[in-house]
């Protein structure tokens, strides 16, 4: 069910230099700028329109949970930013943030979601792989529902973009034949 309250503090920043999305409780403050100490300046007004907006209609932002990301080609040193605030506390400064469960990295080559998915689908492999039948190993409807479900889990039908490196790439082709070949059946032959 959709926050109406929440729905007001969207629409107010539907106008000016910064922009909010949201998604159920998630939101995200996205801002524009030609420089980081203007980001920053910018920023730290949006915060403090929202948070202003949280007190007047009850509600509360978790400081703890905010995270600052800023997207962009160029080089920079998060240890000589100044940190935003919310209210009394300072805000988190990263490279990456996790976003309605995609991992979005200040470069944005979506590298930190990809490797994060292989892992977890290597993970998946071998976790079945020790659960299948030793001796001849798994049924061919085993190993298909394996190979799919490791193809699902890591997102092979959805590459990364042009911006990604051919690492990540490697990385996924690896997995794939890692898939196929530890669930592949194994023909026990006895000797002559």
């Amino acid at each position: 069910m959709w926050n109406v309250v929440f729905d007001a503090l969207l629409s107010k920043f539907d106008e000016g230099p910064s922009k909010a999305e949201g998604f159920a409780d998630y939101a995200a403050l996205v801002i524009k700028g030609p420089d980081i100490p203007s980001l920053l300046d910018k920023g730290q007004e949006a915060i403090n329109m929202a948070t202003s907006f949280g007190k007047e209609n009850v509600l509360e932002f978790d400081a703890k949970k905010t995270i600052v990301v800023m997207f962009t080609r160029r080089r920079f040193d998060l240890t000589q930013m100044r940190k935003p605030r919310m209210g009394n506390f300072p805000l988190h400064l990263s490279r990456e943030a996790k976003y309605l469960g995609v991992t979005l990295d200040s470069g944005l080559t979506f590298g930190p979601q990809v490797i994060g998915r292989a892992t977890s689908a290597k993970r998946l492999l071998f976790r079945v792989k020790g659960t299948a039948l030793h001796l001849y190993g798994p049924t061919p409807v085993v190993t298909w529902w394996v190979y799919t479900s490791i193809e699902t889990q890591s997102g092979f039908s959805q590459r990364p973009g042009a911006r990604s490196t051919r690492d990540v790439f490697e990385l996924l082709a690896r997995l794939e034949l890692t898939s196929l070949n530890s669930n592949s059946p194994k023909v026990i032959r006895s000797p002559p």
